[in-house]
């Protein structure tokens, strides 16, 4: 019995034991495998996979920003920027540092000095920061570090800007000077800290130092915060210290650099949520009076609305047609003379009615269609002819009431798409009261509302019209006139993107109507190139793809 359960417990324990040994077996083979595969990863494939990395890797080599210029009363550049060519190393990204530097330095041949003070400043800085070894290189030093470059591991050779005064002492009381940024300079201004890279320059004195957030660079794809800066920088309520015109210049460069940085159409760089991009209906103002003209004419601007075609450039020559016929029945009845501020003929009439006839005659005599083709819009601007809470129109005083019916006849008689501006800009009880009769037609503010967003909610709250015209340089920047623009498409207003009766030949409005998706567009007659220079762009814009918005109002 005892023997028997000796026998039954070795047998157990040599089971246990092989088990054991099996499980070691296999713990070594494993653990084997393991390190064969690291061996083979880290010495066998070390190039293979270095390589990939490398190929996959982003490397980011920052430049100090480019400052900002000032001028002079007579626009003469009194402190600038001047292009240098300087030589950057990254310490960690060299094998032998020693050994690079000596290579530099036979190439530049550059003395002693020179060569103690780079190390001694590698010696001060992290391994990873960029090291300016040359601040100002000569041309010549510049082409022979590029052709050694193959054997200059870490060498970047950096076109650079360095600052300068053209009339040196002469304004350095006023300007001041500037210097490679302190850790003072990084500890009290955020701004300089958020922008710093090795070689950056900031103001130490007079307005180089006052003006150094303004001054210091932004990126060109935050629209929103150069714009607040511009208006900081102007600092009054109504931009007059700069002028908005000057101010919305600025701002449209910047949109314009954004859409070249990122290799894109203008119209498709907007800043926001826009519709997708569609061709506007044009608003042409073919006929002229009020102050746009040196006539007997109340109403400002009698315009033709090509709304009926499968596309702009057909539009805009079934508008330009329209433009020449109603040249040819002025001048058959005796009323050609000049042409007003925005290219419009400007005909003395004896009664403003006569405006609307001539507009549908000369549809007709076109060859389109008034009432599913061509309609008629006016900008009637009656802040022009108020006075003493009445309007003097057609020769006589009337008041509001009696205009806003006048309208109504007008609007059963003639195919007419909008209104414009129909009462004073202060006028707020006429203006509810004749958009609470729901004429199909856009009933749209400019002065009522100057591209201003405080005016436009209390129209929105009042319900004083329905549309709004959208001017940027009332308002002064793009931002703030996108962000007008937002604010009447969340009331449901259609926004009508318009040119100035003073105007220049750009055409960013053609941009800005096609990019915000707002599909209409006022920029005048189909004449002189302030004005076909808009149309143009438009039709430059349609060869991409886009689709003409059909009439909705």
């Amino acid at each position: 019995m005892i023997s028997g359960g000796s026998d039954t417990s070795y047998r157990k324990q040599s089971v246990v034991g092989r088990r054991m040994f099996i499980l070691s077996a296999a713990k070594l083979v494993v653990f084997g495998g393991i390190i064969a595969q690291l061996f083979s990863l880290q010495i066998n494939q070390n190039k293979k996979y270095l390589t990939l990395s490398d190929k996959n890797r982003l490397r980011e080599w920052k430049l100090p920003p480019i400052r900002g210029d000032f001028q002079d009363f007579f626009g003469n550049t009194i402190a600038g920027n001047l292009k240098v060519y300087q030589l950057h190393v990254i310490p960690e990204q060299v094998e032998n540092f020693n050994s690079l530097i000596i290579r530099v330095k036979d190439i530049l041949e550059l003395d002693q000095k020179t060569f103690n003070k780079i190390i001694k400043k590698k010696n001060s800085q992290k391994p990873w920061e960029t090291l300016i070894v040359s601040e100002n290189l000569s041309w010549d030093q510049f082409v022979k570090i590029n052709f050694y470059l193959h054997e200059l591991s870490g060498v970047k050779p950096v076109l650079s800007v360095a600052r300068s005064y053209p009339y040196n002492e002469n304004y350095t009381h006023l300007l001041g000077y500037v210097a490679q940024a302190s850790q003072n300079d990084l500890i009290n201004n955020e701004e300089i800290k958020k922008k710093h890279v090795p070689g950056l320059r900031v103001g130490k004195i007079g307005l180089e130092r006052s003006l150094e957030n303004d001054l210091i660079g932004m990126s060109v794809h935050n629209q929103t915060l150069i714009d607040e800066r511009l208006i900081s920088a102007d600092g009054t309520p109504n931009k007059s210290l700069l002028g908005a015109n000057s101010i919305l210049g600025c701002s449209l460069a910047i949109l314009r650099a954004s859409a070249k940085e990122r290799g894109i159409p203008l119209w498709k760089s907007i800043p926001g949520e826009w519709p997708v991009g569609v061709m506007p209906i044009p608003l042409m103002n073919i006929l002229n009076g009020g102050a746009h003209a040196a006539t007997n004419v109340d109403v400002q601007e009698f315009m033709v609305v090509p709304y009926g075609f499968s596309d702009f450039t057909s539009a805009l020559r079934a508008g330009t047609e329209t433009y020449h016929a109603l040249k040819e029945a002025l001048k058959e009845k005796g009323l050609l003379s000049g042409i007003g501020d925005e290219g419009g003929f400007a005909p003395s009439l004896g009664r403003n009615e006569e405006g609307l006839e001539l507009l549908v005659e000369a549809i007709e005599r076109a060859g389109y269609s008034s009432s599913t083709q061509i309609g008629i819009a006016l900008d009637v601007a009656a802040t022009e002819f108020y006075d003493s809470g009445g309007y003097s129109f057609d020769g006589r005083m009337i008041g509001g009431s009696e205009l806003s019916s006048l309208y109504s006849s007008w609007i059963e008689k003639y195919p007419i798409v909008s209104i414009e501006d129909p009462f004073s800009e202060d006028d707020w009880g006429s203006w509810i009261s004749f958009t609470e009769k729901g004429h199909d037609v856009l009933v749209i503010g400019d002065d009522l509302y100057v591209t201003n967003k405080l005016r436009l909610e209390r129209g929105i709250v009042d319900q004083a019209s329905n549309s709004i015209l959208i001017k940027p340089n009332q308002i002064g920047t793009v931002s703030e006139t996108l962000e007008v623009m937002q604010i009447a498409r969340g009331a449901g207003f259609d926004c009508i993107m318009s040119h100035r009766s003073g105007e220049t030949c750009d055409s960013s409005i053609s941009d800005l109507a096609v990019g915000t998706g707002c599909g209409w567009i006022k920029t005048g007659a189909p004449a002189r190139s302030d004005r076909t220079s808009k149309y143009n762009q438009l039709i430059r814009i349609e060869e991409q793809g886009l689709q003409y918005r059909s009439r909705v109002v």
